[in-house]
């Protein structure tokens, strides 16, 4: 057991807490140990034998360590967002997203969470999740389309080598959604070749963009023009 909190020191030493990822390719004995420290503090609540004594129950709570699964999972993948948004510069995951998929549908459900409390309904979202992601710039409803703001999609499109990763962003979002460029021919064209005519498209794709808005019930499906602020 000393052996393995050594360890658990040595990850949170370097990575500043104490959330060893539930698949830890680096030490998967940890990973066991962390999962199973957890299961035992669950038996311990519940009145159950549990070999996890109260000393060690101290030792642990000393360095942070999180005993609730479902905690350390929502904290694990607030974690892959931050990193997320060292690396790409906005919290804008795209509902598909091979790389790291289960961020993807992470971020899906903290707004359908979020829908839930705003409507007063239950919901597992708490005032502190909020805050903290929308301190870390976390957008809630990423498929408004606001036309009056397209002269930040013309300067997209007219300057793309200084907006690549925005239009990497649209780009890869709507072609994940086959419904929106099925219905909406100009905009297929142009997901085909976005800067064949930048002047002759432009209009008809942001009218697309507009049309097809009610049609999309997911609120992910859709992402938003406001990033371009």
């Amino acid at each position: 057991w000393i052996t393995n909190f050594q360890k658990l020191l040595a990850f949170q030493e370097k990575n500043d807490h104490c959330i060893v990822p539930c698949i830890y390719d680096a030490d998967p004995s940890l990973a066991r140990w962390v999962k199973r420290q957890r299961h035992h503090y669950y038996l311990l609540t519940k009145g159950k034998p549990s070999p996890l004594r109260r000393e060690r129950i101290e030792m642990l709570n000393k360095i942070g360590f999180v005993w609730h699964a479902k905690e350390a999972l929502w904290q694990e993948r607030f974690g892959e967002l931050i990193e997320f948004k060292k690396k790409h510069g906005h919290c804008f995951v795209p509902t598909s997203f091979p790389s790291n998929q289960p961020l993807a549908t992470w971020v899906k459900c903290q707004r359908r969470q979020y829908k839930l409390y705003q409507s007063g309904r239950p919901s597992f979202i708490t005032t502190d999740r909020i805050m903290r992601l929308e301190d870390c710039g976390f957008e809630w409803n990423p498929n408004s389309v606001r036309i009056s703001k397209a002269k930040n999609v013309k300067t997209m499109l007219c300057e793309p080598e200084e907006n690549t990763q925005w239009l990497d962003i649209i780009l890869s979002d709507l072609a994940s959604d086959d419904s929106i460029l099925s219905s909406n021919s100009s905009l297929g064209s142009f997901m085909e070749d976005p800067f064949s005519d930048i002047s002759s498209c432009e209009e008809n794709t942001l009218s697309d963009l507009s049309s097809c808005e009610d049609s999309c019930d997911d609120s992910d499906s859709f992402i938003s023009l406001d990033i371009f602020l």
